[in-house]
């Protein structure tokens, strides 16, 4: 029972209810209901309102959301999706080179043809998905660049 509530609170599935606000006049929501980072990073959303676009183009996160005008500068990814893309994709294409060589035995120029494609594709869609939910999770989480505590004289804390 533990491990579902602990994966959906890791993936975003979960969320405080209190961030839902509904606007008694228009009976429309002020802060629409969260949806998930990992459907952020599926469909490439606005975090904060849920409607503008996350992306500029195929990999680059816009600076501001054309909707709200969410700054999009203050979280960033930085390598984090890269490395999980290297990861997650170069074992599925190490498996599937395997089954499909020792299994099914096909010949060399499929492997030439098929896994180019397979790596090309995967790796974008799984850059933009991871993208988008590494960045909501800095949203929903209010992540911030790391700071240093100055003491009272000035000098930073050792």
């Amino acid at each position: 029972m533990v491990v579902p509530i602990l994966c959906s609170i890791y993936l975003g599935f979960l969320r405080p209810v209190s961030n839902i606000t509904e606007n008694n006049e228009t009976g429309q929501d002020e802060n629409p209901r969260p949806v998930s980072p990992l459907m952020v990073g599926v469909k490439g959303i606005c975090p904060a309102c849920n409607k503008g676009e996350l992306f500029n183009g195929l990999l680059d996160l816009n600076e501001t959301c054309d909707v709200c005008g969410f700054d999009m500068r203050a979280a960033d990814p930085g390598d984090g999706p890269a490395v999980f893309v290297i990861l997650i994709l170069g074992a599925l294409v190490v498996v599937g080179m395997l089954i499909l060589e020792f299994k099914i035995g096909v010949p060399v120029w499929v492997h030439f043809v098929l896994w180019p494609i397979v790596v090309i594709g995967g790796s974008i869609w799984m850059l933009r998905v991871l993208k988008g939910w590494i960045f909501a999770m800095q949203y929903r989480h209010d992540a911030k660049q790391g700071e240093l505590d100055e003491g009272a004289d000035g000098d930073a804390d050792e």
